[in-house]
């Protein structure tokens, strides 16, 4: 069998890993047991709570390891480094929750050394909840902007290298548990003249392009703001403000857009794959060359849409103001679809 293990973890309270060998016959079976769930993070003056949203498992076998079958019990992503690491996602974590021991291979004989190290990306690393940290009434712009930013310096510092490492061989220590001060950080935010989204990125090391994706972003007002090649995947927009956006080739997919008013948008090239766009406005929107692949576009206003060169497969419409017969003929043909069918 292995060497014995050595098991280094950056926060036992938001993350750990461990590793069993089964035997499977003549062969055995390398099984990781990973437990997940939201911690409290001190930060002075005051605390942060963290939830993960995905997590990355990578394996590292030696040349020599002789992989009999790769499970696929989570979602295998790839086989990198002429077969001698492999990947592995697990998501979506419900409220950031996880205990789950699954296989990861199996061996037609033990391998005399190896790695597993359990990683989370910074779009899947989230801020949902702060205390005594931000004054009682903030906009939702600054409120936004500022938990993204002490998300980001939180992962940097503690978190990017990796959340669990269990290997057969010594580790260096990760990033230590430390008090983090962050008013340097989040005061310029907080006291800035301008309450636009993108002056106040522009204040922190944020990158619109990168940063942002399944953001939470509830109720921010985004009017007339340019996001051209934004990457919001799974951002949650709900309620939000967007009229008049220019969100050319900005990424939506899956991004939550319910009762959010994108009254004026320029939506030409952007990606709306399996967006929500339920009870939102779309009024005059340019949807030139988007791609609306099932997205749901139920009870949405859709009243002088500009759809030249859209791709609508699989679109959900329905009860929508403002589209006329004419444009709902035409985008049905096309292959969008009605709620009932």
């Amino acid at each position: 069998m292995p060497l014995e293990l050595i098991k280094i973890s950056a926060n036992p309270d938001l993350a750990t890993l461990d590793l069993t060998w089964v035997p499977d016959g003549s062969q055995v079976q390398l099984n990781s047991t990973i437990q997940v769930q939201p911690c409290w993070l001190p930060i002075a003056p005051g605390q942060v709570q963290i939830s993960l949203k995905a997590v990355h498992l990578l394996l590292k076998l030696p040349p020599s390891a002789d992989v009999a079958q790769i499970h696929r019990e989570i979602r295998y992503l790839d086989t990198l480094a002429t077969a001698t690491q492999h990947r592995w996602q697990i998501a979506p974590l419900p409220q950031g929750e996880l205990a789950q021991t699954v296989p990861l291979v199996t061996l037609a004989q033990p391998s005399e050394s190896f790695q597993v190290r359990l990683s989370v990306a910074f779009s899947d690393f989230h801020i949902t909840e702060t205390q005594g940290l931000l004054p009682r009434e903030i906009s939702p712009n600054r409120l936004a902007v500022v938990q993204r930013a002490i998300a980001q310096r939180i992962w940097q510092m503690e978190f990017k290298s990796a959340l669990s490492i269990v290997s057969t061989d010594l580790l260096p220590p990760l990033a230590p548990p430390m008090p983090l001060a962050i008013s340097g950080l989040i005061q310029p935010v907080l006291e800035a003249p301008s309450d636009r989204f993108t002056d106040l990125v522009a204040l922190t090391n944020l990158d619109l392009s990168q940063d942002f994706q399944q953001a939470n972003l509830l109720g921010v007002n985004l009017a007339e703001a340019d996001l051209s090649g934004a990457n919001l995947v799974g951002a949650n927009l709900r309620g939000a403000e967007l009229c008049d956006a220019d969100l050319r080739e900005a990424n939506l997919s899956s991004a939550n857009l319910q009762g959010a008013d994108l009254s004026g948008a320029l939506l030409e090239d952007a990606n709306l794959t399996a967006a929500n766009g339920y009870r939102a406005s779309f009024a005059l929107a340019n949807f030139a060359g988007a791609n609306l692949t099932q997205a749901n576009f139920q009870e949405t206003n859709l009243a002088q849409t500009n759809w030249h060169g859209a791709i609508v497969t699989a679109l959900r419409l329905g009860e929508n103001q403002g589209l006329s017969a004419e444009n709902q003929d035409l985008l049905l043909g096309q292959g969008a679809m009605t709620g009932g069918d």
